[in-house]
C-alpha cells in the first residue's frame, strides 16, 4: 500500500473501479478483433469510411440521448441501462450477423462501446474520490484497462477457435453486462458515488458557443486539436487494416493478430504511462511537451 501510494481505506474501492475497467476493457477488445476480422471478410479497408461514419452518426444520436437524461435518471440507473443496451447491441448484431449490410455495424459499434465505457468508468471514479486522491488513484484504476485488453487481446484467438468468429460476440456482450452488473454493485457498497448533488435539469449549462464566453477560444482550439488527431487515427487504422487483409485470408486469423496486437499497444501504453507520461507532466507540463511558451 505503502509502494502504490495507498491509504487505509482507499484500496477496495480502486480495485471495484479497476475491475469495472476490465471488464469493459475485455468486452471491448474482443469486440475490436472480431468486429475488424468479420468486416474484412466482406468488404476492403477502403470501405472504413462508411464505419467512421456510422460510428458518428451514432455516437450523436446516442450522446444527445444520454446528455438528456442526465438528472432525469440516477448516475447508476443511466450508466448500467446504457451499458445494457451497449449489451444488447452486441447480442442484436450477432443475432443478424448473416446479413452483409449490417457487419460494418460491428466495428462501428466497438467505437460506440469505447466512447460511452470510457465516460461512464471515469465518471464513476471521479464521484468516489476527490482531487487529490484521483492524482494518486486514478493510474492504479486504469491498470484494470490495461490488465483487460491485455487478456482479451491474447484471448480472443482461442475463443474464436471454440466458438466461432460470429459466437465470440457473446462473450463481448456478456462482459459489457457484467460490467453494468458491477456499476450497481459499485454504487451500493459506496452511496457517496449517488450524492444527489447534480444541478436539475434546467440549471445544466447550455452547449452552445454563448454559454461559453470567455473560453469559446480555448475550446475551439481543443476541438481542431481533436479533429486532427482523428483524422491522423483514421488514416493510420486505414492503412493498416489494408496491410492485413493482404496478408491474412480468414476472418479467425483477423480477429487473432489484431487480439495480439491490441494486447501489445495497450502493455505499451501502460509503460508510456507509468514511466514517461507522469514524470513528463510533473516535470515540463502540458505546454512544456507541447514545446509552446508561455509567449506563444
Amino acid at each position: 500500500a505503502r509502494l502504490l501510494r495507498l491509504r487505509p481505506g482507499e484500496a477496495p474501492f480502486v480495485l471495484w473501479i479497476a475491475a469495472l475497467a476490465w471488464a469493459l476493457a475485455f468486452g471491448r477488445v474482443i469486440l475490436l478483433s472480431v468486429g475488424n476480422g468479420t468486416f474484412l471478410a466482406h468488404y476492403t479497408a477502403n470501405d472504413y469510411g462508411w464505419v467512421y461514419l456510422l460510428a458518428a452518426v451514432t455516437l450523436a444520436v446516442g450522446g444527445a440521448v444520454y446528455r438528456g437524461l442526465i438528472g432525469r435518471l440516477r448516475f447508476d440507473r443511466l450508466a448500467a441501462g446504457t451499458l445494457g443496451v451497449l449489451s444488447l447491441g452486441v447480442v442484436a448484431l450477432w443475432a443478424l450477423g448473416g446479413h452483409r449490410a449490417l457487419i460494418p455495424l460491428i466495428p462501428a459499434w466497438v467505437l460506440v462501446v469505447w466512447v460511452f465505457g470510457l465516460t461512464i468508468l471515469w465518471g464513476l471514479a471521479s464521484r468516489g474520490v476527490d482531487e487529490e486522491q484521483a492524482g494518486r488513484l486514478f493510474g492504479l484504476m486504469g491498470v484494470g484497462e490495461v490488465l483487460g485488453d491485455v487478456v482479451g487481446g491474447l484471448g480472443v484467438g482461442v475463443l474464436v477457435e471454440r466458438l466461432g468468429t460470429n459466437g465470440t460476440l457473446l462473450v463481448s456482450a456478456g462482459s459489457l453486462a457484467g460490467a453494468g452488473a458491477l456499476i450497481v454493485a459499485i454504487t451500493r457498497l459506496y452511496p457517496r458515488t449517488l450524492d444527489d448533488d447534480e444541478p436539475e435539469v434546467e440549471e445544466l449549462p447550455r452547449s452552445s458557443l454563448s454559454a461559453l464566453e470567455s473560453w469559446r477560444g480555448y475550446v475551439a482550439w481543443i476541438g481542431a486539436l481533436g479533429a486532427l488527431i482523428t483524422v491522423c487515427w483514421y488514416l493510420v487504422d486505414a492503412s493498416l487494416y489494408r496491410q492485413i487483409a493482404a496478408r491474412f485470408e480468414t476472418p479467425a486469423e483477423v480477429t487473432a493478430f489484431l487480439g495480439l496486437l491490441w494486447a501489445g499497444i495497450a502493455a505499451g501504453t501502460f509503460g508510456v504511462r507509468l514511466l514517461i507520461a507522469g514524470w513528463a507532466l510533473s516535470r515540463v507540463g502540458v505546454r512544456g511537451i507541447l514545446d509552446q511558451s508561455p509567449a506563444a
